[in-house]
């Protein structure tokens, strides 16, 4: 990607400015989540497979980000949604916790981790 400041902040915003958050929920609760759930995954990996052939083309790659972000929130409230209907009632809490905690786990062990693990193995330098 650029060096640039305006990249770097440009890939920034693409990823927490999302068109339909507002309404997101709502098509949820009127959507068969489970499909939401597949369609938005398949489209997420698609939009990501596309990123790979088009590494230097930064418009490109801003709008591949912002795709997904929004793609992401229909998926998030789609995967909080399912977990009352595969959990009982009194492991609801449990399975509500959990869900939580390997979400924020999986962000730290992504970004901290593994992500600088993958810069230095591809030979990027940050």
């Amino acid at each position: 990607m650029s060096q640039s400041a305006f990249a770097t902040g440009a890939s920034y915003l693409t990823t927490r400015v999302v068109l339909f958050g507002a309404v997101a929920g709502v098509y949820v609760d009127r959507l068969d989540r489970r499909m939401l759930l597949v369609v938005t995954n398949l489209l997420r990996a698609a939009v990501f497979l596309f990123l790979i052939f088009v590494p230097h083309e930064v418009g490109l790659i801003l709008l591949g980000t912002a795709l997904i972000s929004t793609l992401s929130t229909f998926f998030a409230p789609a995967e909080a949604a399912m977990i009352p209907a595969i959990v009982d009632r009194p492991q609801l809490l449990a399975a509500n916790s959990l869900y939580v905690f390997t979400l924020q786990a999986a962000f730290f062990v992504g970004f901290a981790i593994l992500g600088p693990l993958v810069v230095n193995v591809a030979g990027q330098t940050i």
